[in-house]
C-alpha cells in the first residue's frame, strides 16, 4: 500500500502562534524592530504592544507618548489615576529613577513617568483644557520631594527618551473655558494655575484657525467675549514659551498677534505667511508695525517663511525693510516704554 503523509497536528488554540519556534531568533528580533518602528506612527498597535509584557511597556510607551492629542473624549482616561491615586513607598522621590522604568510602579507614579515622556501636546477643546487644569491642581498637591519650582503639567523632568525632543505646545481657538473663569476674585488663582500648564516650550499658533472660530462665532451668534477669554488664556499659558510657530499668517488674520503682546521673552519666532491671496510685502510690513506698536517681543530673532518674491526684490532688502518699520514704529507708539528693543528680521 502506498504510504501517506500523517497531517500535521494543529497547535492548540490556547497556544497561539508561537514565532520562536517557527523563525530563529534573527528573523523573530528583526520582526519586532519593524513592529517597534511601525508602532512609531501607529497609536493602535502601539498601544497593544505596549501591554504585551513589561518590556514592550518601556520599549513602545515613549512612542505612544511623544506627541499626544487631547479633547473631551480621552482626556479623562490620559490622566487616570494622577488624582485619586495613592503612590508606593518610596515613589514621592524616586518615582523618577532607575531609568524610569514602569513596571511595578503604582498608577500614579506611571502616570507621572508616561507625562514626562509627552513632547508634544495639542489641546482641542474647552472641556480637555478644564481636564488639563484639574490634572496640574491634583499635580500641585502631592509632595514629589523637590525644592525646585513647582511642577509643570507639561515638559518638566523630561524622560531620557524623549528629552532630545524639543517641546511644542499647540492651544485651540476652542480651548477658552467659560467666562466665569475670568472674572470674579479667583480669576487669578485660575490665570497662575495657566501660567503652570507648561515650561519652557515652543508654541504653535494657526492664525487660520482663529480666522475660522471667528467666522463661526459671528454666524452662531455666541458670546462676543469669547474671543477675548481665548487671548486671555493665551497670554497666560504663553508665559512660560521660550519660541513661537506661527502659521497661515494674512493681512486679515494678522490681529491674532495680540494674542502674545505680553510675551516679551521669546527667543525666536517663525512667521510662515499663507502662500496665496494677499501682497505679501504689504503683510511683512505691517507685521514689523504691529510688533512694534504692540510691543509682542523685547528681543527676538523673528523669521519670515514663504515670502512670496516680486521681480527683481531680495531678501536683503525686504530685511531692511522689516528693520526699519521696526525701527520707526518704537520710536512713535513705543519710545518712552521700550527703549533699546532688539528685534531683528530674517525672510527666507
Amino acid at each position: 500500500m502506498p504510504r501517506t503523509r500523517q497531517p500535521a497536528v494543529a497547535p492548540h488554540a490556547d497556544q497561539g502562534l508561537n514565532l520562536a519556534t517557527i523563525f530563529p531568533p534573527e528573523i523573530c528580533q528583526l520582526i519586532l524592530d519593524h513592529l517597534l518602528v511601525l508602532a512609531q506612527s501607529d497609536t493602535f498597535l502601539a498601544f497593544h504592544l505596549m501591554y504585551t509584557c513589561t518590556d514592550m511597556l518601556n520599549s513602545v510607551s515613549p512612542y505612544l507618548y511623544k506627541r499626544v492629542t487631547l479633547h473631551e473624549g480621552n482626556t479623562e482616561k490620559f490622566f487616570y489615576g494622577l488624582a485619586d491615586g495613592k503612590m508606593k513607598k518610596g515613589e514621592v522621590k524616586g518615582w523618577q529613577n532607575d531609568g524610569r522604568r514602569l513596571e511595578k510602579k503604582s498608577a500614579v507614579a506611571r502616570r507621572l513617568v508616561w507625562l514626562s515622556m509627552v513632547r508634544r501636546v495639542e489641546i482641542m477643546d474647552a472641556e480637555a483644557f478644564v481636564k488639563c487644569i484639574t490634572a496640574l491642581k491634583a499635580l500641585l498637591k502631592r509632595p514629589l520631594g523637590t525644592r525646585e519650582e513647582p511642577p509643570h503639567l507639561f515638559f518638566w523632568r523630561p524622560h531620557e527618551s524623549n528629552a532630545h525632543e524639543k517641546p511644542v505646545l499647540r492651544l485651540s481657538p476652542r480651548v477658552a473655558p467659560p467666562g466665569t473663569i475670568f472674572t470674579g476674585s479667583s480669576r487669578y488663582k485660575h490665570i497662575r494655575n495657566f501660567k503652570q500648564l507648561a515650561r519652557s516650550f515652543t508654541v504653535e499658533l494657526d492664525c487660520e484657525d482663529y480666522e475660522d472660530f471667528e467666522d463661526q462665532l459671528a454666524v452662531t451668534a455666541r458670546s462676543y467675549d469669547q474671543p477675548y477669554h481665548s487671548a486671555s488664556l493665551y497670554r497666560s499659558v504663553f508665559c512660560g514659551a521660550k519660541d513661537m510657530i506661527v502659521t497661515n499668517v494674512t493681512i486679515r488674520n494678522l490681529h491674532h498677534f495680540q494674542l502674545i503682546r505680553c510675551q516679551r521673552r521669546l527667543n525666536r519666532m517663525l512667521v510662515i505667511l499663507k502662500s496665496e491671496g494677499d501682497d505679501h510685502r504689504q503683510l511683512v510690513t505691517k507685521l514689523a508695525d504691529d510688533i512694534a506698536a504692540e510691543t509682542i517681543l523685547e528681543e527676538a530673532q523673528v523669521t519670515i517663511q514663504g515670502y512670496r518674491f516680486k521681480p527683481a526684490e531680495t531678501a536683503f532688502e525686504i530685511e531692511s525693510l522689516m528693520n526699519e518699520t521696526f525701527a520707526a514704529g518704537v520710536a512713535e507708539w513705543n519710545s518712552k516704554y521700550s527703549p533699546g528693543r532688539e528685534v531683528n528680521f530674517e525672510v527666507l
